[in-house]
């Protein structure tokens, strides 16, 4: 029978890592609200006049929006991902299933597509 290690599962928290998750969260719900009103409200009249414009416009937004969390992640949080298996062909179709482990999953899995392929053709069902 093995016996469990001794090393803790997570580093302890300190200060300076809870400052730097607090900056994290400020940013993205202020840059997620403040997008909202000021860089899609404008935008707003093109769902009348040319529906797929505005289609386009939104989801570029929405594909710069999703790279700060990436970046946040990777750049100011030190998180280093690494993935295995096939990687994914922004020319083709993939199901991507995941078991929800943590609730911070779409994060990590924005990165992958970010380095794999597009976030701009991500759909959650």
């Amino acid at each position: 029978m093995t016996t469990p290690s001794t090393l803790p599962l997570l580093p302890p928290l300190t200060p300076m890592g809870v400052c730097k998750g607090a900056v994290c969260i400020t940013a993205m719900a202020l840059t997620a609200t403040v997008g909202s009103v000021f860089m899609i409200g404008p935008i707003l009249p093109l769902m009348a006049i040319r529906p797929r414009l505005f289609r386009w416009v939104a989801d570029w937004m929405m594909n710069l929006w999703l790279l700060l969390p990436v970046a946040l992640m990777e750049l100011f949080m030190g998180v280093t991902i690494m993935t295995s298996g096939d990687t994914l062909q922004s020319d083709e179709g993939s199901i991507i299933l995941m078991n929800h482990r943590t609730r911070l999953d779409w994060f990590f899995f924005w990165a992958v597509l970010h380095r794999q392929s597009t976030l701009r053709t991500e759909k959650i069902l």
